[in-house]
């Protein structure tokens, strides 16, 4: 309805604001030597929406955010209208040192054979790939093309939807740098993820993430 409306660009604006705010506020109870990732969702009508980029440029700068502390989540529907407009938009967006994930894949209409053209830093494979994991005989071979495959391309890897320590097993045992799901923690308030941080929670890593000592929300367990 938001996006129907008009309204997704300032609630998507409203939304990166307030996530900058309250990653600065998480991040100053890790230690000095940890990072605290912030991944926003982004709609692929607020991303083609005119001055997308100098909105993120100014919620960098007036919530003093570290742009390589930000991700942006987006799904495939973003280059199905205008890939060539999107692909801009996009570039201009990592010129600021914003790093982009592609939301849900494996669902969408590009595959393994398109992911190289798109500008993105990271996949996020969709849980129902890593659900396959129990339930289909052919369940890690797929994850493990498509983990292979993203490596190639010198992506990182998320899996998403992780509800048990098998598949967490699974997972680390094909690769896959980070993961979330419902096995590290569900969806909480600010104050809860605060208090998280300050027992201690914020120093566990579940999965080593690679190139640096970098953690994500996703990746909070409750101690």
């Amino acid at each position: 309805m938001a996006e129907q409306d008009g309204l997704i660009i300032q609630l998507g604006a409203w939304v990166l604001e307030h996530a900058c705010q309250a990653r600065d506020a998480l991040q100053k109870q890790l230690r000095p030597d940890r990072h605290l990732d912030l991944f926003v969702n982004v709609s692929a009508h607020q991303l083609m929406g005119v001055g997308f980029g100098d909105t993120v440029s100014r919620v960098l700068h007036e919530t003093s955010t570290d742009p390589t502390s930000l991700v942006l989540e987006l799904t495939e529907s973003v280059f199905i209208d205008d890939v060539s407009r999107a692909g801009l938009v996009l570039e201009s967006i990592k010129r600021l040192g914003i790093r982009l994930a592609l939301d849900d894949f494996g669902t969408g209409f590009s595959g393994l054979s398109h992911l190289r053209n798109l500008p993105v830093d990271i996949v996020k494979i969709d849980q129902t790939f890593v659900h396959a994991l129990d339930r289909e005989p052919d369940g890690t071979a797929i994850m493990t093309a498509m983990t292979d495959f993203a490596h190639a391309l010198q992506l990182g890897v998320i899996a998403e939807g992780v509800e048990t320590n098998a598949q967490h097993e699974k997972i680390t045992a094909l690769g896959c740098e980070q993961a979330q799901g419902f096995l590290y923690a569900h969806p909480m308030s600010r104050r809860r993820l605060s208090a998280l941080l300050a027992a201690g929670a914020g120093d566990l890593h579940l999965i080593p993430p690679r190139g640096g000592d970098r953690q994500t929300v996703d990746q909070v367990a409750p101690a």
